[in-house]
């Protein structure tokens, strides 16, 4: 422990000064020895800890504490009977005792979003709170999304401000996924700071709630349990990091890396709520405005009406004294509405969002200014409800699609839109995401032209007066078109770049995870996408389809290859066809090859077949799935090209109608199938419909 302590204290000498000897305070909510309770330790050798009042699981937890004046504030959770752990309420920390003095108790109705760290703004008289957007149905010690609030130390009520944006990070599995705000500290400039759960460190506007990322994403490992960031006195930001055990780290918040200092307590340890001692509160700012009432006017749509009357009290009981002007906030914009005289009892704004409007008033006094004061009213146009109906229609099963539904009759909140001109946003999805194809659509049916075979599903979006209403969709409607013809030599590989679309899979099965389909994972692949016909066995046999677009082919021979992967308990059957129309399956009767029992090795391997063609025109190569026990069969890189003799191409001006082989010593060979030869020269005789023969030297490779 001693050799830790100085370690700590040595990697601690480059960012931190000789005299910055802050105490700080927090809570242990759990570690490997059950421990729980209050605790306090050194910043320069947190490996000092000390337990200040020891506490149980089964009592109240805080998740975050800051202490303003000499009053300790609180958000708590405390374990219910089947083990979740849900918001226990918001409250003062009684000195001494350390009862909870609640102001808020957490219901079924309100007060039950969670607080994952809060931090005082002395410069506006603020308590801002980072609090669960959502009451989870199943709490547990992780934190879920988060957002931006401001807390009515009063009340316990909880404001909103914002958003703060769609924010994203790398996981550990080298994936983009959603990262949430954990950790929040204000500094003594009034500068809000966040950390999220995937490492990144953000600035955190107070009054629209965006977070603004600095610097890049830290290597240090984060878990989304509850745990806090604090600036001690001397506005060095601190972060009580969970992790297999936590540890304190100092912040640089010009670059955002947290720097560790040393293991807070034993191992599997969490430390939530940090806060410090020390930091100047007068108390002679005003109070908060009294009777603050936000009310939306009955004809203009986008007009509310603010009254409210001024406070007389400084919060620590003096007059007031003289209120020098009033500051308007509609929260979601940086800046105030409006800046009025100090003897303003009311405000009309004349410009409201749509939707939830939040506006918060502070007056300005000798002492700074005011505790804020929140007004939340919705006015505007409200968003429209879905339409009723979406109906698709493709008759044909051709390029043609038509959409129409009916018009919504009420708006979400129940708030004014003109339903009789809204209008309509369509979108198309596939399985590879989706695209607007239309805007402002003033009627209720739209035609859609496709260009490719496939499975869509449309979305369509009601508007009004810029506000997108609720999304309402059909279901999936296959199309078939007619692929446009490529020409020979062809070859795909699957890749979303290459002519997958064209493809056309016909499955007969109910369940959708049978048959062919189209694959990416990579310890199946060769090389990226592939196509792939899953079986699970004799109950469910497969008779499935996946058919290539027209090829246009000329008479003559060609060499058909492509790579073949099989995984399998049993044995693996499949044709593969010459047909003459896609989605007709009965226009399959040319038989290229033919695999019965083949036993999986789950290695890749090339398969070469040949065609010949009689006559000039447009085919497919359809692989028609037959398998009967469980497997999966994979194949990619699908070629055709001509098939050549020493570099001569086989043709015939005719139908042929006989092929006689024969080796170099002019012995005739009961082999017909060129692709079963042995490595060789060989002579290939063919005669034709009118009798013509053909000799061509033939080199088995």
């Amino acid at each position: 422990m001693i050799k830790r302590c100085i370690a700590g204290i040595v990697a601690l000498a480059a960012v931190l000064t000789t005299s910055a000897q802050q105490t700080a305070h927090g809570f242990l909510m759990g570690d490997y020895d059950g421990r729980y309770g209050f605790v306090s330790f050194k910043t320069s050798s947190p490996c000092d800890f000390q337990i200040t009042h020891r506490t149980t699981a089964y009592n109240y937890m805080p998740t975050a504490m800051e202490k303003v004046g000499n009053t300790l504030y609180a958000s708590a959770v405390k374990y219910d009977a089947i083990g979740m752990l849900p918001q226990y309420g918001f409250g003062i920390i009684e000195p001494g005792t350390y009862k909870f003095k609640p102001i808020k108790m957490a219901n079924d109705n309100d007060g039950d979003q969670r607080i994952a760290d809060m931090t005082y703004d002395y410069t506006t008289h603020t308590m801002y709170a980072l609090a669960e957007d959502k009451v989870s149905g199943d709490p547990s010690t992780k934190v879920t999304t988060t957002g931006l609030y401001i807390v009515d130390l009063n009340t316990g009520k909880l404001t909103k401000v914002g958003s703060i944006g769609q924010l994203t990070a790398i996981d550990g599995y080298a994936r983009r996924v959603e990262t949430i705000l954990i950790a929040l500290a204000c500094n003594s400039r009034g500068e809000l700071y966040a950390m999220s759960d995937l490492r990144q460190f953000y600035k955190v506007d107070k009054y629209t709630g965006k977070a603004t990322q600095i610097g890049k994403q830290h290597r240090n490992v984060t878990y989304e349990y509850f745990q806090s960031m604090a600036f001690s006195p001397d506005d060095k930001l601190y972060f009580a990091r969970a992790r297999y055990c936590s540890v304190l780290d100092s912040v640089n918040i010009s670059t955002g890396v947290p720097v560790a200092i040393d293991t807070l307590v034993a191992k599997d340890a969490n430390v939530t709520g940090l806060y410090f001692d020390g930091k100047p509160y007068t108390g002679n700012h005003p109070r908060a405005l009294l009777s603050l009432t936000a009310t939306p006017d009955a004809a203009s749509h986008h007009t509310v009406h603010l009254q409210w009357l001024l406070p007389t009290r400084t919060e620590n009981g003096d007059p007031v004294g003289t209120i020098s002007e009033v500051r308007v906030y509609r929260l979601g914009h940086e800046t105030p509405i409006a800046v009025l005289p100090g003897n303003a009892l009311e405000y009309t704004d004349e410009h409201c969002d749509d939707g939830l409007n939040t506006y918060e008033v502070q007056t300005v006094g000798a002492g700074g200014l005011s505790s804020p004061a929140t007004a939340v009213v919705r006015h505007g146009y409200d968003q429209v409800q879905k339409v009723d109906t979406v109906i698709c229609s493709n008759p044909d099963n051709g390029k043609f699609v038509t959409i129409t539904w009916t018009r919504p009759t009420q708006t979400v909140h129940g708030g004014y839109a003109d339903l009789t001109h809204v209008t309509y946003n369509v979108y198309r999805l596939k399985s590879d995401g989706y695209v607007q194809i239309a805007h402002n659509v003033a009627d209720t049916v739209y035609k859609d032209t496709l260009d490719l075979p496939g499975k869509y599903m449309y979305v369509v979006e009601p508007e009004y007066g810029g506000v997108k209403g609720i999304g309402a969709s059909n279901a999936s409607i296959v199309t078939y078109i007619d692929a446009k013809v490529h020409e020979i030599p062809y070859n795909t590989g699957f890749e979303k770049t290459d002519d997958t679309d064209e493809w056309l899979i016909i499955n007969d099965h109910t369940n959708a995870t049978l048959g062919w389909g189209i694959g990416a994972q990579k310890s199946n692949s060769y090389k990226g996408r592939y196509a792939f016909a899953h079986s699970f066995g004799a109950s469910n046999p497969l008779h499935d389809w996946l058919m290539s677009p027209a090829l246009h082919m000329k008479a003559g021979e060609y060499t058909l290859s492509y790579m073949r992967k099989a995984q399998s308990w049993g044995k693996i059957a499949y044709k593969v066809m010459l047909g003459t129309a896609q989605r007709d399956t009965a226009t399959y009767k040319t038989e290229l090859q033919k695999v019965d029992g083949l036993k999986g090795s789950n290695k890749w391997e090339k398969v070469t077949t040949h065609v010949t063609i009689d006559t000039e025109g447009n085919y497919n190569i359809g692989f028609y799935a037959t398998t009967k026990d469980f497997c999966d069969f994979f194949i990619d890189s699908v070629t055709v090209t001509p098939r050549t003799a020493d570099g001569i191409q086989l043709h015939n001006s005719g139908r042929v109608v006989t092929t006689v082989i024969y080796d170099l010593n002019g012995r005739q060979l009961n082999e017909n199938n060129l692709s079963a030869l042995k490595p060789g020269l060989y002579m290939v005789v063919t005669t034709d419909e009118r009798g013509q023969r053909a000799v061509r030297k033939f080199t088995r490779k």
